[in-house]
C-alpha cells in the first residue's frame, strides 16, 4: 500500500508483478518542480517493492522508524531504492523550509 501521509491525494494498493508512476498529479498543490512522472514503483512478483527515480528533480526516501534511526536517502534520476515497510517516498522537497513535501508511506 501507497498510503498518503502529507501533501498527496491518491493511495494506491500494488500487487505482485504491477506497477504505479508517481508525480506532480498525485499531489494537492501541484508544483512545477515536480516532474508529472517523478517516480515509478514496481512490486516484483516475489513481493519486494523498489522506486525508481524518474524526474530530473530528486525523489527522497526517508528510512528508519525513530529521530535516531532515520535518514534521508536522495535517488537521481533512474536510480533505484528498495523500499521496506514505514518508509516514505517524498516527491518534493521545501528549499526554504527544509520540509519533505507530498510524502507516501510504503
Amino acid at each position: 500500500v501507497l498510503a498518503p501521509m502529507d501533501g498527496v491525494l491518491n493511495e494506491y494498493q500494488l500487487r505482485s508483478g504491477e506497477e504505479q508512476v508517481l508525480g506532480r498529479y498525485d499531489m494537492v498543490e501541484q508544483s512545477p518542480y515536480v516532474s508529472r512522472m517523478q517516480c515509478i514503483v514496481r512490486v516484483g512478483n516475489d513481493g519486494t517493492a523498489s522506486v525508481i527515480s524518474l524526474g530530473k528533480p530528486q525523489t527522497r526516501i526517508v528510512t528508519g522508524s525513530d529521530a535516531w534511526s532515520r535518514r534521508t536517502v536522495i535517488l537521481g534520476k533512474e536510480e533505484t531504492h528498495a523500499l521496506k515497510d514505514g518508509e516514505q517516498i517524498a516527491l518534493h522537497k521545501d528549499h526554504l523550509s527544509g520540509t519533505m513535501q507530498a510524502v507516501f508511506t510504503v
